[in-house]
């Protein structure tokens, strides 16, 4: 006999794979450049030797392959890459993203091994893994969760376990941070999360701290502009103020203030997503001249 927990097991199964199918299918039909095609979604049954041949269900997903691994692999093989490639990468990035939001999804587990690069695509980057994507029209077990994806690049409050029901403040805004945190990682190989907590008092952190995010916030905030102060010299000089307002924006510790300030004024209010595609895809031509004028110094 199979157990009530098998059949639970099973049914979360079943119920995560419909979900990131209807995810896919909404992507595939909507033509999301920026975004990992799904090839085919699978549901079948497979005969199981320890519950005597019983068929049970068998589900995946057939993604198109990312010909050069995800990103977090690239970096391991080599970690010589230029500010053109980077900022190259944070906008298609953000391409990805805005097209999700714009189309009622949001993907909760940004970071580099959820990057896929595509050499056969001029090196270009797609948004890889929806299993904890979120979408308005079609509700997930994850969705009640208060940090869905990973928590080395989850927005603080997330940690804290403060949640809204606004799709903006919680879910478009979580995105935007682990923007940032993508930016950070590449510039700095550390994630924003780390180094804003690598700063706030042991008390404060969120496995020490039970009060309310309101009243540690001020902490996290303090700790957040002294990060910003110290890895301002590490930017280069031709774009320093660009990166510092992009992350100050983006990594916000206050998700209902994190994005573009006039978008986040506007009603209905936004994060402004399309504005911080502009931003990197200026900064990638800018730094594509620079690569090329240093080039041309050393010869």
């Amino acid at each position: 006999l199979v157990s009530a927990n098998a059949l639970l097991e099973l049914e979360k199964v079943t119920t995560a794979f419909r979900h990131e199918s209807f995810i896919v299918d909404i992507c595939k039909k909507a033509g999301l450049s920026r975004v990992v095609r799904g090839l085919a979604s699978v549901e079948t049954k497979i005969a199981e030797p320890l519950m005597g041949g019983m068929p049970v269900p068998f589900c995946y997903v057939i993604f198109e392959v990312a010909d050069q691994g995800d990103l977090r692999k690239m970096l391991h093989r080599t970690s010589d890459v230029d500010l053109a490639f980077k900022f190259k990468i944070l906008h298609e990035v953000a391409v990805g993203l805005n097209q999700l939001h714009k189309n009622r999804i949001a993907h909760q587990d940004l970071k580099p091994s959820n990057v896929g690069v595509f050499q056969s695509d001029s090196a270009s980057a797609k948004i890889l893994d929806l299993g904890r994507a979120t979408s308005l029209d079609f509700s997930a077990l994850h969705d009640t969760l208060a940090c869905p994806g990973d928590s080395g690049y989850a927005p603080p409050e997330q940690l804290y376990g403060y949640t809204t029901n606004s799709f903006v403040d919680r879910r478009a805004s979580g995105d935007l941070f682990q923007l940032g945190s993508l930016l950070s990682f590449l510039f700095f190989w550390q994630t924003a999360i780390c180094e804003v907590l690598g700063r706030v008092p042991q008390e404060f952190w969120p496995q020490n701290w039970s009060g309310k995010y309101e009243d540690v916030l001020p902490y996290i905030q303090e700790a957040f502009a002294q990060w910003l102060e110290e890895v301002e010299p590490q930017i280069p000089e031709w774009c320093r103020r660009e990166v510092l307002e992009i992350l100050c924006q983006a990594c916000d510790p206050d998700p209902l203030r994190r994005g573009d300030p006039k978008a986040r004024m506007q009603r209905p209010t936004s994060i402004g997503m399309d504005r911080f595609v502009g931003r990197l895809n200026n900064l990638a031509r800018r730094a594509e001249v620079a690569v090329r004028l240093a080039g041309a110094k050393k010869n």
